[in-house]
């Protein structure tokens, strides 16, 4: 691995040698709203020790020369320490950031992704104020390409009660942007994984290890800014179901002596079954729409409208509610968006 070290901390404008929380950047291709999320580090009220980005082997240009727009990106930031690795994919590159890191809490930023105004002292406060928690997560505003609240949140954070059981039945925590972590209880289960069979669900894997270990907690406020467009992981269905199952799968040896988890594991099994059947359904409709295969695509939307009433329901709803929003002012974004 190459690295890049930050100039001193004393001469950046967002870091602190004194600060107790760092964030670790995975980057691959991700330059289009790079800028976008470390503008949004920068203009967060709470100082961090280190901002590290690791570049996850981006592949160089078609004509074969280096791809160096995350360097020139980067330069406008010169507090941020680099580092470039062989392709690894997400956990990897996670677990080779952490390693860079110092601070005892740490948070790991996705390139395309936004921390919310305040997002990271309102999670940093929560880890200081529970000592016994491995980690802390929050509320994700979903946006579009553009940056515009989309009028729609992310799955919602449990008020309280067993987190370990309400993690298994719903994978309520996404994405990690939304997530503050322990270090010590990171290095407790043995940091990120790599591991092919938990592609694209990686954090979803570090999560059920770290609540295996003792509590976690959440908060109800917006801490993240989660982009959803057409290079989302979201769209390899397929390969994204068979990890979720091999994770839950993996879970059975720990929840079999407990009746209640082991029932969740079940539900949540079940649940991400009828989930992907129908992201399958709606990746085929999307792309027959989008390469104009209108004979193709009219029997899909019937079939979809169908025996999909609520989710077609649901989904011009959000549309409906995400156009008014974005004609709001953004102070009154937060207040307008679907729960």
């Amino acid at each position: 691995m190459s690295t890049r070290m930050a100039r001193p901390v004393a001469e950046a404008p967002v870091t602190s040698a004194q600060a107790d929380v760092s964030i670790v950047l995975p980057y691959y291709r991700s330059h289009r709203y790079f800028a976008e999320t470390l503008d949004s580090i920068v203009a967060q009220d709470c100082r961090v020790r280190e901002v590290v980005v690791i570049d996850d082997g981006t592949p160089p240009h078609p004509d074969g020369t280096p791809d160096t727009r995350c360097e020139e990106i980067l330069a406008r930031y010169p507090f941020v320490t680099f580092a470039r690795q062989d392709n690894t994919g997400p956990g990897g590159a996670r677990h080779a950031g952490m390693l860079l890191t110092s601070a005892p809490y740490v948070c790991f930023l996705d390139c395309d992704d936004r921390i919310a105004p305040g997002g990271l002292a309102r999670l940093r406060d929560a880890l200081v104020e529970h000592p016994d928690w491995g980690l802390v997560s929050g509320r994700a505003l979903v946006i579009d390409e553009t940056g515009a609240p989309t009028g729609m949140f992310m799955l919602p954070q449990p008020a309280g009660g067993d987190l370990y059981t309400a993690l298994l039945e719903r994978a309520y925590i996404c994405p990690p942007g939304s997530v503050l972590f322990r270090r010590s209880a990171l290095d407790a289960v043995g940091g990120w994984h790599s591991d092919p069979r938990r592609w694209g669900v990686e954090d979803y894997d570090v999560y059920l290890r770290v609540v295996q270990l003792g509590p976690i907690g959440t908060v109800q406020d917006v801490v993240n800014e989660y982009r959803r467009h057409p290079g989302s992981q979201g769209q390899y269905v397929e390969r994204l179901y068979e990890s979720i199952v091999c994770i839950l799968g993996d879970m059975a040896t720990f929840t079999l002596e407990d009746p209640e988890r082991d029932a969740a594991r079940r539900r949540g099994l079940e649940y991400w079954q009828r989930e992907f059947h129908l992201r399958r359904r709606e990746h085929e409709l999307r792309t027959a729409l989008r390469s104009r295969a209108y004979l193709r695509a009219i029997p899909l939307a019937a079939v979809f409208v169908l025996r999909h009433p609520k989710q077609v329901a649901r989904s011009v709803y959000h549309r409906l509610r995400a156009r008014v929003v974005r004609g709001r002012s953004p102070s009154t974004v937060h207040e307008s968006v679907v729960r």
